[in-house]
């Protein structure tokens, strides 16, 4: 009976190839004997130089049936990325999981993988990823996955996609930089960073003795500086993101116990020079500040302590005075409390109006064109209101 099905089926597919003159083609479908066969093994026959299951043979016919392309793919042996150019995927332009094209191409990939014992869904995820690269992909389903006709679609590609990395032995590092995540600037909201995520996360459940954390990734993979600025710049787009990610950096440097002076050279804020009010890196810091004066109140310091250590009083007075000066509110509030702070330093280290004159470099001949002036008036009234029977240094 078997024998007799398989006949039928050699000759079923010698009338649907014979207006091609192909017909060698019949003489292909040979049985392959073996001496000993198991109960569950499928039989398979010779077609096109492949070994084929038998209950895959019908499929092949009725495909064939309705595309003389798929023979030529199956002649041809063709990579999935290879007919996905044959099929004209490629130049789909509208939902492309809702096209003909994709459509008969995904039927060959998944007749392929089939037949070699491979996971069909994740074979049109890998041939997908080699045509668009794998955050193409990931833009595409993401772009996709609202429209009802093909979200299923979507989910499918998606969880293949993760799940052949996941086979595959992949690290999250080594998926960050397939989805080219270590050369984007803004990735938060993204789709490849969402699909990053997501592998993650199936990742460390399933090596739950080697699990890898979010923060390890993006940190070696930008470094430390870059990575922060990344941080403040998704604080108003993603503040939910960027703020969870900014408290778990602060938690980890909490963990090394590192003075909050250490860290302002390690971030080089030491070096920023007239720009530092402004750098990116400054709020990261001062969390950590405060973080680090609650934990160990007898090694507490101040903003103002800390960059005396790297700038003069000019120089940071001079910043300060220009932050004032800002279109924005948050930054003069943040500029004026930093100037009070900076008075009461001032007061503290017992230095008076007069002597402020000198260290503000301001002479009689420059008093009233040197934009340090303001400060110094701003200092003088402030240090009169603190010691009423003081010294009081008039302007030059």
């Amino acid at each position: 009976m078997r024998a007799h099905y398989i006949v039928l089926l050699a000759a079923a597919l010698v009338a649907v190839t014979g207006a091609a003159g192909d017909d060698h083609l019949g003489t292909r479908l040979l049985r392959t004997h073996k001496s000993t066969t198991s109960a569950n093994e499928e039989e398979r026959v010779n077609f096109a130089g492949f070994e084929i299951k038998i209950g895959l043979l019908d499929d092949i016919i009725e495909r064939m049936n309705q595309s003389p392309m798929f023979k030529a793919q199956v002649d041809k042996r063709a990579s999935a990325q290879d007919a996905y150019t044959a099929f004209k995927v490629d130049k789909v332009a509208d939902n492309v999981f809702e096209s003909a094209q994709w459509k008969e191409w995904a039927e060959y990939v998944r007749l392929m993988a089939k037949n070699k014992n491979e996971v069909p869904d994740e074979n049109l995820a890998a041939g997908m990823s080699a045509v668009l690269t794998s955050a193409g992909l990931s833009n595409l389903l993401a772009n996709t996955a609202k429209n009802d006709k093909t979200r299923d679609i979507v989910s499918k590609l998606e969880a293949a996609q993760l799940s052949r990395w996941l086979n595959g032995g992949y690290t999250p590092d080594a998926i960050f930089n397939t989805l080219a995540l270590e050369k984007a600037d803004d990735i938060f909201g993204t789709a490849p960073f969402a699909t990053w995520t997501k592998f993650l996360t199936q990742y460390n459940k399933k090596h739950p003795k080697k699990m890898v954390s979010e923060l390890d990734v993006l940190t070696s993979s930008y470094g430390e500086q870059k990575f922060i600025k990344m941080l403040s710049s998704a604080d108003k787009s993603h503040p939910d993101v960027s703020q969870k990610l900014r408290d778990e950096l602060v938690k980890g440097w909490m963990d090394d116990v590192m003075h909050p002076s250490s860290l302002f050279t390690r971030l080089k804020l030491h070096e920023a020079g007239d720009d530092l009010l402004t750098s990116p890196l400054l709020t990261t810091w001062v969390q950590y500040m405060q973080a680090f004066n609650e934990k160990y109140p007898k090694f507490k310091t101040t903003m103002i302590q800390t960059f005396t250590k790297s700038y003069d009083d000019q120089q940071i007075a001079v910043m300060i005075q220009a932050a004032k000066k800002s279109t924005n509110g948050r930054m003069v509030d943040f500029a004026t409390n930093l100037q009070t702070a900076q008075f009461k330093q001032w007061m503290a280290d017992k230095k008076t109006p007069t002597e402020m004159l000198s260290v503000l470099k301001l002479t009689s001949q420059t008093f009233t064109d040197n934009p340090a002036a303001d400060i110094w008036r701003a200092y003088n009234k402030a240090y009169v209101k603190k010691f009423p029977s003081g010294e009081f240094a008039f302007q030059p």
